[in-house]
């Protein structure tokens, strides 16, 4: 009989947690402790939690920080977000930030707003335009950059949001004030003239015949000018004539391991390997590289042009073609011009080499690049 009675009072409590329409006045606490509970009604029905006249109902979400979900948004994130502050710009007066900054300077300015809840804050900007020259680092919290070398005022505005959407806005003034960037002392290293002038590049320097950059900081004699490198004179800015079978004008590269490791081959000594720079280049003097002993160029001769179509030969001091050592290894052979020479196509003529076999090459060229020496 007491057996029966609990399974009466267990399915009563079923009961009274199921349907609103059973009283249950047993003066004691329903407690379910299964990791899950799911309460579901019937198609078009409602799952109702109603209290009495004197009572609340309550949603506890735990002491592990749960969520409570409503048709798939986090009922208690909407209500954090509801009763959440937003940011405080720190050190902000009524009339936002001002800074003054001369033509060229370099700034670094920190954005600070404060989050009452203590989480990650972000800056972009919501209005104006920022000085050409500066904007927001990768960290999105400075702002950094080279103003440019004007005289000019600029406002734009930065908004400051935290993880609850909740934002402040700040105005920053920029006040930018031109000066004369080669004085009191020049930024042209190696006796490059300096010339003031206004906007994004604040100045510029002329430089010798023997440096290039933007502070005429690159020697010329020692520069490559990328030969080697693929993303600077793309494959198809290599050519050859008379390239023996199975290798390509692109091996030619110094240090490449095209053509088996022996760079470019040509047939005999009418073969060339050409050069297109692209543009048109102060040329000091030449790198070659052979294979081996039996794969090699042991010397070669050079030819130049402006326009691809009218070549000249490098002649030496004794004013006849130079002949320029290379090498029978892998070592590289440096080559140095009598004078430089300007040049957009240059093109390597193999002299000697293994009478048994043919010549291979690769190569690089040094010098600067004359049209854009602020840019090599």
């Amino acid at each position: 009989m007491a057996a029966f009675n609990n399974r009466l009072h267990f399915l009563v409590l079923s009961f009274c947690f199921l349907f609103s329409f059973i009283a249950c006045d047993n003066g004691g606490i329903l407690q379910i402790h299964y990791p899950n509970i799911s309460l579901e009604a019937d198609t078009d029905g409602n799952v109702t939690l109603q209290s009495g006249a004197d009572a609340s109902v309550y949603i506890v979400p735990g002491t592990n920080g749960g969520s409570v979900y409503f048709e798939g948004e986090d009922l208690l994130h909407l209500i954090k977000v509801i009763n959440g502050l937003p940011p405080v710009w720190k050190e902000h007066s009524a009339t936002g930030f001002f800074y003054t900054a001369f033509g060229g300077e370099t700034m670094n300015v920190k954005l600070e707003a404060l989050d009452p809840e203590n989480g990650k804050m972000e800056y972009r900007v919501v209005a104006g335009t920022m000085p050409p020259g500066l904007r927001i680092d990768s960290s999105g919290s400075r702002i950094i950059g080279q103003v440019p070398d004007v005289n000019a005022i600029y406002s734009f505005t930065v908004r400051a949001t935290n993880t609850n959407d909740k934002y402040a806005d700040a105005v920053f003034r920029m006040e930018i004030i031109e000066r004369n960037q080669c004085i009191p002392s020049s930024p042209c290293q190696h006796g490059g003239f300096c010339v003031d002038t206004m906007g994004e590049t604040p100045y510029v320097c002329n430089c010798t015949e023997q440096y290039s950059g933007v502070n005429c900081e690159i020697p010329c004699k020692t520069n490559s000018l990328g030969v080697k490198n693929a993303s600077v004179i793309p494959e198809a800015m290599m050519s050859a004539f008379l390239t023996r079978e199975n290798y390509t004008a692109a091996d030619g590269r110094l240090d490449s391991s095209g053509g088996s490791g022996k760079g470019w081959c040509g047939s005999n000594a009418n073969s060339w390997l050409q050069i297109d720079l692209g543009r048109l280049a102060r040329v000091f003097g030449a790198i070659s590289q052979s294979y081996s002993s039996t794969y090699y160029t042991g010397s070669y001769q050079m030819t130049y042009s402006t326009d691809g179509t009218t070549f000249n030969d490098v002649l030496g001091n004794n004013g006849t073609s130079l002949v320029l050592n290379g090498t029978s290894s892998s070592s590289h052979a440096v080559s140095k011009l009598p004078d430089p020479i300007t040049a957009r196509f240059v093109r390597f003529h193999p002299v000697s080499y293994s009478s048994s076999h043919y010549p291979c090459l690769r190569v690089d060229l040094n010098g600067c690049y004359v049209d854009t020496d602020n840019n090599p």
